[in-house]
């Protein structure tokens, strides 16, 4: 058989599951800070002129005229807190697009004329918000302001970029989950804040990837990207009169509101130990959270202060401590790595360290160096017209006055009282450990309940929930089973089928969007599938032999993956999840198969015959009772006694003798996300054992064998 081209872009999702050895760490402990004492000047901060046009747009201008430059940003409500859960990424794929082009013009004139002016624009989002900042010659800035209306306003968000970006996009994020560490900066997110919108990833996943589509991404920047909640800041050698009328000029005319709400949402801390199943790593990642006030909160600064005396506290060698502050709260991190043998009793010495720090109010003399030092920093980092703008932008997201980085700094020179702070410190952190599942879940017990996710999160069965069949039931459930082995060709048959083949054409469902490809899938007993698929710009095959798996993935480069626990898991329900395999399941004496009543599908009347497979997954046939040929399988039942797992079966064809489906669709909870429609189809047929060896990939070029 010939290895047909191979890709299914979920699979890039379920493939980064090895990992290299993590560089040494630094063992040195950051130099203690020190104990002098310094009287730190309040900073003279410019406090910009504001003003509000009538269609909501906040303008605030700052004169300086030291440098012949103006930075002009835009900041909007089109960050990740406004995305919704099902589509995470989406504002960073709006970001990225709303500058590559126009309905008036092309990416490549605007990159002409911004030469042209000598500037430079960037569009970026966070989990905040979004922001467009320009750099301009002082003589260009009214040119630039109307650039940047037309992005604003008028972004055409042009097809084959939208392609380009999206294909760039998966590239960056099979890049970036190879790494533990980047995965346990990106996890610990999720695991602190949970439900709240932070806990998306700003750069979203390979399934979000997939449902994202150009008009989503339009309805998104239509709905996000207004005036009313917008803010245009101007710093640099400027006229304020001629400044003024360029902005009535060009963003006078943008119209619309913003959807959803914009007021900060309330976040608090919470405990708990999660793990991020990297099958076979040697070097493990561990976060340890707490989550703190945000920047509308007036406790920030007794949350940086604390921050900044805990990093000089002498924590273990090699941990690092980071505060990252957003507008409804802020997430202190102190990370550390360490070979999966040791990371438990690193973390243990970490968390004692800190739980020690905070267990009582530090003391002044630990405190106010810490103060002293924030106090004289944060000046300096202002000086730039970006950097005073971004901070100015950010304190008037959170709703806080025009003179906020100013009172900010005089929070920072007085004494500040951390007891509040340091009492959230003080309690369990949110703990987020990258590394292998099957053996940190032992490893971690002692600090509480362990909770291992799957990197790639592949749905498992929910436990049977349903009451016992009745004997009537059973009787019933037993011969639709023999009726439905005779149809497709007879037990004989069934039980000597150990290799099947099918290859095709595939279609992915998400949000309306339809993507096709192409696909290979492979079964051979007792134990090996290799399933192929080709979509977009991805190429990828998983290959499942025994109790082992990878994944090959095929982009501008070559990657290989080994599978973690619950991918070698969702592999082998996929091995024994085809029409050949649940039937030979239900033959057998123990499979309970149990008639639980009837279903109308597309006009056909079936019997819903329920069974358990002998991994202990429970199964629901829906049994054509005319034919007595299987049109469906459900599984996934939940303890709401739902199915929320549909595949339905069409086309039926002889291969060999059996008669098996060439069209499956599969519906999530009834919504149709895919379709397999088979071109060829054989059984029994030699394969290429080469197709179950492990390839060769060197620094992302793949080796022949």
């Amino acid at each position: 058989m010939k290895r047909a081209p191979m890709l299914f872009v979920l699979a890039l999702a379920s493939a980064t599951s090895a990992w290299a050895a993590a560089p040494a760490r630094s063992t040195a402990p950051p130099p203690a800070l020190p104990a002098v004492q310094l009287s730190v000047p309040a900073a003279v901060l410019p406090v910009p002129t504001v003003r509000v046009l009538p269609n909501g747009l906040r303008v605030a201008v700052l004169r300086d005229a030291r440098l012949p430059l103006v930075q002009i940003q835009l900041l909007v409500p089109a960050g990740g807190s406004a995305e919704q859960d099902s589509l995470p990424g989406i504002a960073a794929l709006t970001a990225g697009l709303v500058a590559k082009g126009t309905t008036s013009r092309s990416a490549a004139q605007l990159t002409t004329e911004l030469e042209a002016l000598g500037a430079t624009l960037d569009v970026s989002a966070s989990r905040d918000y979004a922001q467009m900042a320009c750099l301009v010659r002082a003589g260009g800035a009214e040119s630039a302001l109307e650039l940047m209306s037309d992005v604003a306003m008028n972004s055409l968000m042009d097809d084959e970029e939208f392609g380009e970006l999206r294909r760039l996009a998966a590239q960056q994020l099979g890049q970036q989950r190879r790494s533990a560490t980047a995965i346990a900066d990106d996890r610990v997110w999720e695991a602190a804040f949970r439900s709240h919108p932070y806990a998306h990833s700003p750069v979203g996943d390979i399934q979000s990837l997939i449902a994202s589509r150009r008009d989503v991404v339009q309805s998104f920047y239509r709905s996000r990207w207004r005036p009313d909640h917008a803010v245009l800041s101007i710093s640099g050698d400027v006229d304020p009169e001629r400044i003024a009328a360029a902005v009535d000029e060009w963003f006078g005319r943008w119209s619309g509101k913003t959807a959803g709400p914009v007021a900060p949402v309330a976040v608090t801390h919470q405990s708990g130990i999660q793990v991020v199943d990297l099958a076979g790593a040697r070097w493990s990642e561990a976060r340890l959270a707490w989550v703190g006030a945000g920047r509308a909160s007036a406790e920030l600064a007794a949350w940086q202060v604390l921050a900044t005396a805990l990093e000089h506290s002498g924590l273990p060698a090699g941990a690092r401590v980071s505060f990252q502050t957003l507008r409804d709260a802020s997430l202190l991190t102190v990370s550390v790595g360490a070979p999966t043998d040791s990371i438990a009793p690193v973390v243990r010495r970490v968390w004692e360290a800190v739980r020690v720090f905070a267990s009582r109010p530090p003391a002044a003399a630990t405190i106010d160096p810490a103060r002293r030092e924030l106090a004289q920093k944060f000046p300096l980092g202002l000086e730039t017209l970006a950097a005073y703008l971004s901070q100015w932008q950010a304190f008037h997201h959170a709703g806080l006055g025009d003179d906020a980085l100013a009172r900010h700094h005089e929070r920072l020179r007085a004494p500040v009282d951390v007891a509040l702070a340091a009492r959230t410190l003080s309690q369990p952190p949110q703990i987020l450990v990258a590394g292998p599942g099957d053996v940190l879940r032992e490893k971690l017990a002692g600090f509480g309940d362990v909770t291992v996710e799957p990197f790639h999160r592949t749905p498992i069965a929910q436990v049977d929930t349903l009451a016992a069949p009745t004997a009537e039931q059973l009787r019933r459930g037993k011969a639709a089973v023999t009726a439905a082995v005779a149809a497709h060709g007879g037990a004989a048959r069934l039980n000597g089928a150990h290799t099947t083949v099918f290859e095709g054409e595939m279609l992915l469902i998400a949000s309306g969007q339809e993507l096709s490809g192409q696909y290979s899938l492979v079964r051979v007993d007792p134990d090996r599938m290799s399933f192929a698929t080709k979509m977009l710009q991805f190429e990828s095959r998983q290959v499942l032999v025994g109790d082992s798996a990878w994944t090959l993935a095929l982009m501008d480069s070559a990657a290989f993956f080994e599978a973690d626990s619950a991918g070698i898991a969702a592999l082998k329900a996929s091995r024994t999840g085809d029409i050949v395999h649940l039937l030979r399941a239900a033959m057998r004496s123990g499979s309970q198969a149990a008639r639980r009543g009837t279903e109308t599908i597309a006009g056909r009347k079936c019997d819903l015959v329920d069974f358990i497979a002998p991994d202990g997954r429970r199964w629901r046939f829906l049994v054509d009772e005319a034919t007595r040929t299987i049109r469906g399988v459900d599984g996934e039942l939940g303890p709401d006694l739902k199915w929320h797992d549909r595949r339905l079966f069409s086309q039926p064809e002889t291969v060999s003798g059996l008669v098996l489906p060439f069209i499956e669709d599969r519906f999530v909870d009834g919504e149709r996300v895919s379709r397999f429609t088979a071109v060829k189809a054989s059984v029994n047929q030699p394969i290429d054992s080469s197709l179950f060896r492990r390839p060769r990939v060197v620094k992302g070029i793949l080796l022949p064998d």
